[in-house]
């Protein structure tokens, strides 16, 4: 987080983009590799991709115009139901197609946030819309 904040400044949209592609390449390695070695390297790239995502997550939320307990709160909610579906959604999937389905069946989701991200073309979070969510709740 230290060094890469002259990197936010730049185009959020395309590190977001950079850490789904690498992100979605690790779990293609994991998901398909029967080599020890390519584990490793594949988990290396999907902690860079994870980190990447973390960073930009922190600093556009700190960057946020408004109430800070309910932008924390719209954050804690998505780390919460993240903490419950991921693993159930993985133990299903492992338990039906085995452990390396696992990884593949999470690139359809990073797959479409890379679309998705390419088709709204925006830099940044709009403290607008942030601020339009926060009222209805």
């Amino acid at each position: 987080m230290f060094f890469g904040g002259r990197f936010l400044r730049r185009n959020n949209r395309n590190l977001y983009l950079f850490s789904f592609i690498i992100t979605i390449f690790s779990l293609l390695l994991l998901g398909m590799s029967k080599d020890i070695s390519i584990f490793a390297i594949a988990s290396v790239v999907q902690g860079i991709g994870s980190g990447v995502i973390a960073m930009l997550n922190i600093t556009q939320v700190g960057n946020i115009d408004g109430e800070k307990g309910k932008i924390a709160s719209i954050f804690s909610l998505g780390n919460s139901i993240g903490a419950i579906f991921g693993p159930t959604f993985g133990g299903v999937i492992g338990d039906a197609f085995g452990n390396q389905a696992i990884f593949l069946s999470f690139i359809p989701l990073f797959g479409t946030l890379s679309l998705l991200l390419s088709l709204k073309g925006e830099n940044r979070i709009d403290s607008e819309n942030i601020a339009a969510i926060m009222q209805d709740m």
